[in-house]
């Protein structure tokens, strides 16, 4: 059985549509099943953190998507790390969807958009879900290393964190 994990954005965006819980408690839950009690206790004693964002961010008042309309082969610029985290929740998400610490070495890079996201397929419950807003970028995949993961995931881009870029200015 393939379980979802609270670390890794793609098996995440199963929350963008439910009723939100404590990201914490989540993790812990979801610790607590995979790990085993004594691993979950051992980081809960040695200082852990569940929120891949820095405390102490806000909850926007309006997380209203900031649709660009983008397509296939157009130009982006990932926004600042800063201006990015004001479009964050309290639980580091924007409409549901996490913004990943893998995420942060791509922001005022410029990349070209690969495709638009409409539909997931979520591995735990073989479902599809539909996204909206949501853009992959060329060249833009997780690495895995903070999760010990060799899977190469898309990572899924907000409208919202993205500017456009016009092509004849070159980036």
């Amino acid at each position: 059985m393939i379980r979802s994990n609270p670390d890794c954005q793609a098996s995440d965006l199963v929350e963008s549509s439910r009723p939100r819980t404590p990201r914490f408690l989540r993790r812990i839950v979801y610790d607590l099943g995979y790990h085993g009690v004594a691993w979950t206790l051992g980081r809960l004693l040695h200082g852990y953190r569940p929120l891949p964002h820095a405390p102490g961010l806000r909850t926007p008042v309006a997380t209203r998507s900031a649709a660009l309309g983008l397509r296939p082969g157009d130009l982006v610029r990932v926004k600042p790390l800063e201006e990015i985290r004001s479009t964050l929740d309290s639980e580091g998400a924007h409409r549901g969807l996490v913004f990943q610490p893998e995420m942060a070495v791509f922001c005022d890079g410029v990349y070209r958009v690969r495709g638009r996201v409409r539909g997931i397929y979520l591995e735990e419950s073989r479902l599809q879900q539909r996204i909206r807003d949501t853009v992959i970028l060329e060249g833009v995949y997780c690495n895995g290393r903070r999760v010990q993961c060799d899977r190469s995931c898309f990572l899924f881009w907000r409208e919202a964190w993205l500017d456009r870029v016009d092509a004849g200015s070159g980036g």
